[in-house]
């Protein structure tokens, strides 16, 4: 299914894992922090989508263990920000689409969303921290804007914290 590009000025669409990654301390953190606040800004010009934040919920509060009003309280800062960095619309071509690349490509749902989303804006640009997802989605470009060596730390942090 080919979909029609919709017109944003958008140069890539922001994966879940770095809204989880600048929303509880972390080695990784600060920079982290720091490319979402150029999305927001639209120094980069990216979109968030809404449902990512659902997605940071999970994932902060089952497998990170931290408690629903803190993620609640840094998530919902951060929506208050801009709007203009945000995109929240779900259309169901894109939902199937996601489906489709899930199926594929054997990845999770939310990430077929984000491709597909990303296809929708016209972009083959994703940023995120899931190295697993660049092997998998061969028809994206999947871009860390975390440095090597604060990915691995973030990593090690993950592992020492599981113990």
């Amino acid at each position: 299914m080919i979909m029609p590009a919709e017109s944003l000025d958008c140069e890539g669409v922001v994966d879940v894992g770095l809204l989880v990654v600048a929303h509880f301390p972390n080695p990784a953190q600060e920079e982290a922090l720091q490319f979402l606040r150029k999305v927001l800004l639209r120094e980069i010009r990216a979109v968030i989508p809404l449902s990512a934040f659902l997605g940071a919920y999970h994932i902060m509060t089952r497998y990170l263990n931290i408690q629903p009003p803190d993620v609640i309280s840094e998530l919902s800062h951060t929506l208050s920000v801009s709007p203009a960095a945000l995109y929240e619309h779900i259309r169901q071509e894109d939902v199937i689409q996601a489906l489709l690349y899930a199926a594929s490509w054997k990845i999770q749902s939310w990430d077929g969303f984000v491709l597909a989303l990303a296809a929708r804006l016209g972009t083959r640009t994703v940023f995120s921290i899931d190295r697993e997802l660049h092997r998998r989605a061969p028809d994206f470009t999947v871009v860390c804007p975390l440095k090597e060596e604060t990915l691995q730390a973030y990593h090690q942090f993950l592992k020492e914290r599981e113990k």
